[in-house]
């Protein structure tokens, strides 16, 4: 099963890193996502959250409404 990884630019050390567990869950909560917990969307892969290309996209659409300035991408990660 394919699953995505959300990562941000970050300037320093000036490459893109997976985005900040606390970006995910207030994503998630205002975008209502969870009944019960956070990440009832996502499956950990290694050290990261993944989540369904439709839940990865509508995250990267909140952010990106708060932060224009930001860069998000969506990288496919397969279930290790």
């Amino acid at each position: 099963m394919t699953t995505y990884v959300i990562v941000q630019w970050t300037p320093f050390p000036g490459e893109y890193q997976p985005i900040a567990e606390w970006q995910l869950q207030e994503a998630e909560f205002d975008l209502r996502l969870n009944k019960t917990h956070y990440y009832e969307h996502a499956t950990r892969n290694g050290n990261d959250l993944t989540y369904s290309k439709k839940i990865a996209e509508q995250i990267v659409s909140y952010w990106l409404k708060r932060y224009s300035f930001a860069k998000y991408q969506i990288k496919e990660r397969e279930r290790e």
